[in-house]
């Protein structure tokens, strides 16, 4: 885990994280109860999350994620998995995540998410297949993506764009 880097309590903020493999998550950052903030994370390589694998209380604010690639399905660009936890640090805010790819024809090339979190202020554009792989069971508390970018104003293209209950009823 953690090709580039592997945090845990700590902030990584200001860095460029390029060009790192990990067999398993986390090409560029594996983060758990950390902050990571304000970096610019290209081209990693790892089965998921291919940028970025956050868990446990972890705050992804203001990141350039580019060019990044899953191996697996999900997440090419970020992996989020914070489900069983109280939503406390768990933050997706302020990011462009662009270009990044996964593994498989219906691949989610740009976000893999799995619990709850605050979601808003985002861009998420041409990445592989699904920019917004929505993992939360639809019996699961609404989940919101506030003030978000998805490459375009059609409300059925942004739709189509994101995976989630309405996808799956499961």
């Amino acid at each position: 885990d953690g090709g580039g880097v592997w945090l845990s309590r700590s902030a990584l903020t200001q860095n460029r994280i390029r060009s790192n493999q990990a067999e398993n998550r986390g090409g560029g950052v594996f983060a758990t109860f950390a902050l990571v903030e304000n970096n610019h994370v290209q081209r990693n390589r790892s089965y998921q999350g291919g940028g970025i694998f956050a868990e446990v209380n972890s705050a992804i604010q203001g990141n350039q994620i580019t060019g990044n690639q899953a191996i697996d399905i999900y997440g090419g660009g970020v992996f989020m998995n914070f489900w069983g936890v109280s939503i406390k640090n768990e933050r997706f805010i302020g990011n462009r995540v662009t270009g990044n790819s996964a593994g498989g024809k219906e691949g989610a090339g740009g976000v893999y998410l799995n619990g709850r979190m605050d979601f808003e202020n985002n861009e998420i554009f041409q990445n592989q297949g699904v920019q917004l792989f929505n993992a939360n069971s639809a019996d699961q508390p609404s989940f919101t993506a506030l003030n978000c970018y998805w490459g375009e104003t059609d409300k059925k293209g942004i739709s189509s764009s994101v995976f989630d209950g309405q996808d799956d009823p499961a």
